[in-house]
């Protein structure tokens, strides 16, 4: 009978040891009022389950801060500072859902996961002076994955993704007045960043920066798409990998620039398309790789495009332009064939080629 029972709860403790424990840490927030605050912090130490985190805010002077304590001084501790408001292994999941109405908003979200985990990141901010700091990092399989919507006035949005081995996804939308939307996203071995933006009112600005040439042989690739609407838009991409890019803009005075950089052979080309409606459009596109594309359409008036291609492939410029005082400077230099293609339509267009073949 010792023998019996001795055997049970060797059995029962195994059973313990190799069952994978589904345990998660929920936290569900609501305040309603002004100048509410909260600090969060979970992890899921076994892996097979997750933290999620739901927040909802109502009034002026709000915060949420998943992870890095607003202000310093209520913080348990100097270590706590970065610290991450979800870390998470194995398979486990990191989610927050940050919703807030007011003026004066602020979400801070750091998030931590490994092996196969994965990120998740899902914002709405009403009102003006709404700000939004995003930082997700994910090691081994996982991945990294960011929705973020902002509406009103003021509005900053700051995202950074970083992957070792997994991808990185975001998506803005930002409507209103005097919008700024930030995203730093990073991938090697052969994983993808991928990056939507979409901006409506004036005065919008818009930066992406998009780095696939990390650690190891196998390197990712870069696709963004800006799209703007409204007077005084800007947009810069910046992206050193294989890269695709597109950036619509209708409106006053939108302004794009982008910058492409291919290091690698073993990977896609650049490929950058700006389209452009409107008055006193500007478009720069900057490209270095083996084959570059560039495409580039205006319509309007006082439009200006300046394309640079430089490679050890060919280079490929394509560029209409419809309107009144359009000019166009395309330059071009590499170890292939140069082609290019400039059509204007209007009054008083002017262009500038200068092709150099190595």
């Amino acid at each position: 009978m010792r023998n019996i029972l001795l055997a049970t709860t060797a059995v029962v403790g195994l059973a313990t040891l190799v069952t994978p424990a589904f345990a998660f840490n929920i936290l569900t927030v609501q305040q309603l009022g002004g100048v509410n605050g909260g600090t969060n912090y979970q992890t899921d130490g076994f892996g097979t389950g997750g933290n999620t985190l739901t927040g909802s805010q109502g009034g002026n002077g709000n915060y949420i801060d998943n992870g890095v304590c607003v202000p310093v001084p209520t913080c348990a501790g100097p270590g706590h500072i970065k610290d991450p408001g979800q870390s998470s292994s194995l398979l486990g999941i990191n989610f927050a859902d940050i919703n807030q109405l007011g003026n004066s908003n602020y979400a801070k979200n750091r998030q931590s996961a490994s092996l196969a985990a994965a990120n998740g990141l899902g914002t709405l901010q009403i009102g003006w002076n709404n700000g939004l700091d995003n930082s997700q990092s994910a090691t081994g399989l996982a991945s990294n994955t960011s929705l973020i919507g902002q509406f009103g006035g003021s509005n900053i949005a700051i995202n950074k993704q970083k992957a070792t081995t997994g991808s990185n996804t975001s998506l803005f939308g930002q409507l209103g007045l005097g919008n700024v939307a930030t995203n730093d996203q990073t991938a090697g071995n052969g994983h993808s960043n991928s990056s939507t933006q979409v901006q409506l009112g004036f005065i919008n600005g818009s930066s992406t920066t998009q780095n696939t040439n990390g650690s190891g042989s196998a390197k990712g690739d870069n696709d963004s798409t800006t799209i703007q609407v409204g007077a005084l838009n800007g947009s810069t991409v910046t992206q050193n990998g294989g890269n695709s890019q597109l950036t619509g803009q209708l409106g006053i005075g939108n302004q794009s620039v982008t910058t492409q950089t291919k290091t690698v052979n073993n990977k896609p080309d650049n490929d950058s398309t700006t389209l452009q409606a409107g008055f006193l459009n500007g478009s720069s596109t900057t490209q270095s790789g083996a084959n570059n594309d560039a495409t580039t359409v205006q319509v309007g008036a006082l439009n200006g495009s300046t394309t640079a291609q430089t490679g050890t492939g060919d280079n490929d410029s394509q560029t209409l332009q419809v309107g009144l005082g359009n000019q166009a400077v395309v330059s071009q230099s590499g170890g292939g064939t140069n082609w290019s293609a400039v059509d204007q339509v209007g009054v008083g267009n002017t262009f500038v080629s200068v092709q150099t073949s190595n």
